[in-house]
């Protein structure tokens, strides 16, 4: 017996010390999206308004497309969604 109650004291000091030692991570807030800032939903050419705006967020970015279903394009395949972004906006097609 007494050499269980020597085994129990040194398991709860070794536990108890580490509970000590442990610190809480302490997340950081998420940086907030920046919204680019499109009037035209890429995928319908439909104008869109800060009102109107379905609204997707990619890596850091919110874009505005007009409707759930260009959303989905969207999400289906971002970096394809993203170039069509690219080309709406380009001085080019002003």
């Amino acid at each position: 017996m007494r050499m269980f109650m020597a085994g129990l004291f040194m398991l709860v000091s070794v536990l108890g010390a580490g509970v000590g030692m442990q610190t809480a991570a302490v997340a950081e807030p998420a940086a907030a999206a920046v919204n680019v800032g499109n009037k035209v939903c890429p995928f319908m050419n439909n104008p869109v308004t800060e009102a109107t705006a379905v609204k997707v967020e990619y890596k850091g970015k919110v874009y505005n497309v007009c409707c759930n279903n260009c959303k989905a394009a969207f999400l289906k395949d971002p970096e394809a969604a993203i170039k069509k972004f690219v080309e709406v906006a380009s001085p080019a097609k002003m």
